[in-house]
């Protein structure tokens, strides 16, 4: 049986950390032109059934193309319940 370092054991902590942090972003933190994809959807059956009409749905690819002066597509407030993964 082969024991990782401690070193290693950090590495390997870190590298899970970064990668739990990519997961949980959410679709108000993508920059203009990015990319990501619907991987969770969290809120009351009212939002989620607003967000289904719109396509957002889990696996869904999504593009932020332009940010709105008002809430016109998504509310700020529901796109931090959308969560996504680049």
């Amino acid at each position: 049986m082969t024991f990782l370092s401690l070193n290693d054991s950090i590495i390997l902590i870190m590298i899970f950390i970064q990668f739990l942090e990519v997961i949980r972003m959410c679709l108000c933190e993508l920059e203009l032109g990015e990319i990501g994809t619907i991987n969770e959807i969290k809120g009351d059956s009212k939002l989620t059934k607003r967000l289904w009409a719109l396509g957002c749905i889990e696996g869904t690819k999504i593009q932020l193309k332009r940010v709105a002066p008002f809430d016109l597509a998504i509310r700020k407030k529901d796109a931090k319940n959308i969560f996504i993964q680049k």
